[in-house]
């Protein structure tokens, strides 16, 4: 599900797929993501408002319109959607909310990074992908150690219990705090019933 992403991201895919001999459909998500992208910046000039923050709000809207489309492709073809947060992710809430957090099953989200790895290289999976840097792709450049803060490992120690300094402790207790949202359904209110009127 390209979107300006990196052309190494779909060889990647490709590379997964031609080892587990999966079929492959891409759906470009470039052109969309541009024309929305484009009218939300236009919209928020207009408005005569400063944006806060852009860069986050097309890295999210990537994850989105590729949630949208595996679910229309699961709908298709009658599937599931099937998620890749992992321990660390999951307490961290480093997952995009209706984004890549838009899932029906969560396998590996009781396993550390660590761990993944581990299974990566049981089940098979070429190195390359086993030790490769974990990126979404939101942006050139990205990973995800670097937009946490955090490295898995660290994170992957206090999740097992172990001690780690107390400005990694903080700010992965922080983080988790911040997105207790993402972790559960949206609330709602009990409004108490009008009587009707004629």
């Amino acid at each position: 599900m390209p979107a300006q992403s990196n052309p190494e991201d779909k060889d990647d895919a490709q590379l997964i797929a031609r080892t587990f001999g999966l079929r492959v459909i891409e759906v470009d998500l470039g052109t969309v993501h541009t024309q929305i992208m484009s009218q939300v910046e236009n919209g928020i000039e207009e408005a005569g408002i400063e944006p806060l923050g852009l860069r986050i709000c097309q890295g999210n809207l990537k994850a989105r319109l590729r949630m949208a489309s595996l679910y229309s492709v699961a709908n298709a073809l009658d599937y599931l959607v099937v998620g890749t947060d992992n321990a660390p992710e999951s307490y961290t809430g480093y997952f995009t909310k209706y984004g890549d957090g838009g899932v029906d099953l969560l396998p590996i989200s009781s396993l550390t990074k660590t761990e993944v790895r581990v299974w990566a290289r049981a089940l098979g999976l070429p190195e390359k992908i086993a030790s490769r840097v974990p990126t979404a792709g939101l942006w050139p450049g990205q990973t995800d150690e670097t937009e946490m803060g955090l490295t898995y490992d660290r994170i992957d120690r206090y999740l097992l219990g172990e001690k780690v300094p107390d400005d990694v402790r903080e700010r992965i207790e922080t983080l988790h705090q911040q997105s207790e949202h993402k972790r559960h359904l949206p609330p709602s209110l009990e409004l108490p019933r009008l009587e009707r009127l004629d």
